[in-house]
This record gives C-alpha cells, structure tokens and sequence, in this order.
C-alpha cells in the first residue's frame, strides 16, 4: 500500500509497491541516492544514500631533478594532468613532504600543474623508500573507492653553519695577554649518497697580520677547504697581541 520512489541526479524512479529496483550509471562519479516512502494519506519519509561508481583514482607526480640542496632551498614538483584530468570530481589530493610540515590538500578542481615546497631544515637522520638521510615528496589522490599515491625521493637536503665564537677576555686586552678564541658553532649537516657529515671545519683571519702571535692551536688556511685537513684550524685558538691596536678576528 506505499508508492516508493527511487532517484538519483539524473533519474527518476518510480517502483510501486516493490521493495527494489535497478538502475545503470553510465559514467563514473558520485551519486546521492534518494529513496521517498509515500503513504496512501499522503505522509512521506525521505532517505538519501551517497553511492560511488568508481575506482582508485589516478595520480603522478614529477621529479624535477636536482633535488639536492642547502636549506632553505625550494623544488617545484610537477603534477601529472593527463592522469589527474581522469579522475571524477569529488576526488580529493594530498601533497605531503616527511619533513615535519603540514599537508596541503587539493580538489579535483584546484589541483595546481606544479607544486612548490621550501624545505628549511636538514634531511640527516631521515629515511624514505629506502634511501637514507633523505625526504620523500608524496601525492595522494582519495576518492570513496581507494587511495593512489606517487611519490618522489630521494630529497638530500644539507644545513649550512651558522658561525660563532667566544672570545676570552671578551673585546678589550692588555699588551701579552693571551685571548683564548672557542669556536661555538652548532653542528651543521652535509648530506649526500656518501652520507651525513655533521662536522665543522673553520679557519681563524685576525687583521692587521703584524702586532701578535699565536700561543696555542692553528690558524689554518682562510678560506677553509672542507675536504683538505691541512687547511683546518683549531677549535680552540690562543694569542698573545704585543702591539696596542685595534683588531679584527674572523672565523
């Protein structure tokens, strides 16, 4: 005794006094499904159904190359559209970066044709698709059916010195006083296939090169070469200045 009605966006059905029906979608997407229960006194109740007709989703993502860099240093992926373009509306994207920030997500409608990412800190001790010391870049296309994701790594990013040192005492001394020099710098980061090396190497150029003389440790070559040890200084330097002055210490 109750006229049900079965629609969808671009159908609609009428099955009295059936308890089912069929319809074929022609086309992949998303679909609301409204069931109406009419009574013969003309109550009614309303149901609707989300029904996807689909399955995973496409997706691809570019490596530009060169994805080697010192932070802070920028890359622009670029995004496959044919693939994207395949995809029904209503899929959604994910553009993830390991590297502690957070996702960024898309629509079907504003996935952009590249995306960039500034990566600001180092990739030592990180390890993504088996490739150590490295980021991974991921896209993730998500519709109701599944998740495809494509993903580009390695990413080898290295993290430059930041130099500092004390001086003991620290801007004024006395003619033959010795001035300890400490170097303070945190450890940076050189990242490579070979590895991660987080050491520093510095050099010591004190300006005018007359009116002192080194008491403890070397000056080494400036400017320092990082692969050559006999251009290294000391991390901690001692000098004794004979002749009043003003000086300038570079590290």
């Amino acid at each position: 005794n109750y006229q049900i009605n079965w629609g969808e966006g671009r159908a609609n059905l009428s099955s009295p006094a059936v308890s089912n029906t069929g319809h074929t979608y022609n086309s992949p997407g998303l679909y609301n499904i409204v069931l109406t229960l009419t009574s013969p006194s003309g109550c009614n109740d309303t149901t609707i159904y989300s029904f996807y007709y689909g399955s995973n989703p496409s997706v691809g993502l570019g490596n530009p190359g060169g994805t080697s860099g010192c932070a802070p240093v920028a890359f622009s992926f670029p995004v496959n559209s044919v693939l994207a373009a395949a995809n029904t509306p209503g899929t959604t994207y994910e553009f993830i970066i390991n590297d502690g920030s957070s996702p960024i997500t898309y629509t079907q409608g504003s996935l952009p044709a590249s995306i960039a990412h500034t990566f600001t800190t180092s990739s030592c001790g990180i390890n993504s698709q088996g490739n150590n010391n490295s980021f991974q870049a991921q896209l993730r296309a998500i519709n109701p059916c599944d998740v495809s994701t494509a993903t580009i790594s390695p990413i080898r990013i290295s993290e430059k010195a930041d130099a500092n040192f004390t001086m003991n005492p620290a801007t004024i001394a006395c003619i033959n006083q010795v001035v300890t020099l400490q170097n303070t710098t945190q450890a940076a980061s050189s990242v490579g296939s070979f590895g991660c090396d987080s050491t520093v190497k510095i050099s010591w150029l004190i300006t005018p090169a007359v009116g002192w003389t080194v008491s403890s440790g070397a000056l080494g070559l400036f400017p320092v070469n990082f692969n050559n040890s006999t251009t290294w200084g000391s991390n901690t330097l001692g000098v004794t200045f004979n002749q009043a002055g003003t000086y300038q210490i570079r590290m």
